[in-house]
């Protein structure tokens, strides 16, 4: 046999010559690594909390207590094309699971909401297969990833989100500011939308504050 004008040794001959070998492993290509388990998506905790009204959006909760001392820190999730709800819980080392859940809402239906579009000139259809792609993308560089407070959070997963769709239209958002957890509260709680079903119970959720707020004008009031 023949490579080139060089003589390869039939099967059973002499080994092959170390120069050669290495001419035959470059004509082959790379061998591919066999471990491909950090490149693999991990297995996600699904529930049946689709919000098919709210397609392509940013959605707010409020956190028991959380939300009830402090009203401008709430849960934040995001919405693909279809309506299926994503929302970051944090990943548990060792758990074989996504940090990311999808249609669960971790503190319940949401209260606010920011609709996404696309940009001037970009196809309906172009958009949403956009935002279906950056969903994705920001759910896979989510998933790994532990609950730390305020570093990373469910506002860092939906802004992972926001910073990967090209196609849509942000707010109010310079380009070349970006989206981030600050830039996120901000602009749901200015430019947020009451979702219907959530007035009412935002305030059953801090009805008690009215409570809190008779009894000091009482005690005070009475002195």
């Amino acid at each position: 046999l023949k490579l080139g004008s060089t003589r390869v040794p039939l099967l059973g001959s002499s080994p092959l010559d170390p120069g050669l070998a290495t001419l035959l492993a470059m004509e082959q290509g790379p061998s591919l690594p066999s471990d491909k388990k950090h490149d693999e998506t991990l297995p996600m905790h699904v529930g049946s909390n689709v919000v098919k009204d709210y397609p392509c959006s940013v959605l707010w909760a409020p956190i028991p207590m959380v939300t009830h001392l402090l009203p401008f820190i709430g849960h934040t999730m995001v919405t693909d094309s279809e309506g299926h709800l994503y929302d970051f819980a944090g990943y548990m080392p060792g758990s074989g699971r996504s940090g990311v859940l999808k249609d669960v809402g971790l503190f319940g239906g949401a209260v606010l909401a920011i609709r996404l579009e696309a940009k001037e000139g970009v196809q309906p259809q172009a958009f949403l297969e956009d935002w279906d792609l950056a969903i994705r993308s920001g759910t896979c560089a989510s998933e790994r990833k532990v609950h730390k407070g305020i570093v990373s959070n469910c506002h860092s997963h939906v802004c992972a989100v926001l910073n990967a769709a090209t196609r849509s239209r942000n707010p109010a958002v310079p380009a070349a500011l970006g989206w981030n957890i600050l830039v996120l509260g901000f602009m749901v709680m200015v430019f947020g939308t009451w979702v219907p079903s959530g007035k009412g119970r935002c305030f059953r959720l801090w009805f008690y504050v009215w409570f809190l707020c008779v009894a000091a004008w009482l005690v005070t009031g009475t002195n």
